[in-house]
């Protein structure tokens, strides 16, 4: 598997007359016509050409075709940041006084996005327990659009796809996930999903460098739909951003593979820590949840989630405080990097929620999402023990 992977990922389609061997960098505005009748032509799009970086530039298509070859799709749109991806799905297929699902725990912006900008399109939100089937009875046949996230951000939750994708067909409703939590992991091709999208800032760049979204799908027509759209917004991916991006792809799979070993074997030391109350992460799932993680993903994730034990609520949370200011890992909302990132979600990205949805989501003072790097596993591991003891 490693070798088809990295042979297949790293052929240049693209060599110029000097044979370059890394991939092609192409800083243009636009691109020349050879004359005025193919100029017609090619505006026209009788036949697809270069013509405007805008919509059409060689480094961006390079890049979508190696994203959709990894992820088992068939076509692939890059946009400036995974946020400018969902807003192009909620804009093109939702319209006024229209609502959709979406699932409970899903990241902060994203709620933010829900509640203050579509809200101002009266487009509503109604957000549900997944989990739970019997509560997407309700208004089921008034619904346009599913959202969720394949792995739930920052609980780690997971959904079951093949019975979402069935009832999403039966009433013809656009099944939309956010995959940024599971590239590579998440065995989508085995599911007739409408549209997945990636955050390329984090795992896809996985160096904390640009900002990225991607678009996936099968369906030629939803796809035409978003590039109609793409080439008149502007919400394109920039090509030396794309490059970037097309280099660290070359490396995805041995970044993840020993990132999700580091966090497997940091769970497995987290258990007997006395100081942790709960952990989240997908390899330690209840017997339901570790059903839908057999079959839909291939490996677990390298994120883990935990919460630190104390009497009362504000020491929790200045406990949580100590673990991250006095260890050397970094402190941001990022994840993905090839170093470890620590971020306390309940100040930080769902800081917004009141203390009741908090509760509702578990989402506890002392919740710390640990995205686990490549650094050597005991250096990790004892830079956290270190920083317990100052609890």
């Amino acid at each position: 598997m490693y070798f088809n992977y990295n042979s297949s990922i790293k052929i240049n389609v693209l060599k110029s007359f000097f044979r370059e061997n890394s991939d092609s960098l192409f800083i243009t505005s636009s691109f020349c016509f050879k004359n005025t009748y193919l100029s017609e032509k090619f505006f026209k799009f009788y036949n697809f050409y270069n013509i405007y970086s805008r919509f059409s530039n060689p480094t961006l298509f390079l890049l979508e075709k190696k994203i959709s070859f990894l992820e088992n799709f068939k076509f692939c749109l890059t946009l400036t940041s995974g946020m400018a991806a969902i807003f192009s799905i909620f804009i093109n297929f939702l319209y006024t006084n229209q609502q959709f699902f979406s699932s409970l725990n899903i990241f902060g912006s994203t709620v933010n996005f829900f509640l203050n900008l579509l809200f101002k399109f009266k487009i509503t939100v109604l957000f549900i327990n997944l989990i739970n089937f019997n509560s997407l009875k309700n208004n089921i046949l008034k619904i346009n659009l599913i959202f969720f996230e394949s792995l739930s951000n920052p609980n780690l939750k997971l959904f079951n796809l093949k019975l979402l994708s069935y009832l999403c067909k039966k009433y013809k409703i656009i099944q939309f996930i956010d995959n940024t939590f599971t590239p590579l992991i998440l065995n989508s091709y085995l599911y007739d999903i409408d549209f997945i999208s990636h955050s390329c800032t984090k795992f896809f760049d996985g160096q904390g460098r640009i900002l990225g979204g991607a678009l996936l799908t099968n369906n030629r027509n939803l796809f035409l739909n978003i590039f109609n759209f793409l080439k008149f917004s502007g919400f394109n991916l920039s090509s030396f951003d794309s490059w970037l991006i097309l280099k660290s792809l070359e490396n995805l799979f041995v970044r993840l593979k020993n990132q999700i070993f580091n966090s497997f074997f940091l769970v497995k030391l987290f258990k007997y820590n006395l100081f942790i109350s709960k952990i989240f992460y997908s390899g330690i799932l209840n017997y339901y949840q570790y059903k839908i993680f057999y079959f839909q993903q291939i490996f677990s994730n390298s994120i883990i989630s935990f919460s630190i034990k104390s009497n009362t609520i504000e020491m929790r949370r200045l406990n949580s405080w100590k673990i991250i200011n006095n260890s050397f890992i970094s402190n941001t909302a990022n994840l993905g990097d090839l170093s470890s990132i620590f971020n306390n979600c309940s100040v930080t990205t769902h800081s917004f929620l009141s203390f009741i949805e908090k509760s509702i989501l578990n989402i506890d003072e002392s919740l710390i999402r640990l995205s686990v790097g490549l650094e050597d596993i005991f250096d990790i591991f004892y830079n956290i023990i270190f920083s317990f003891n100052n609890i």
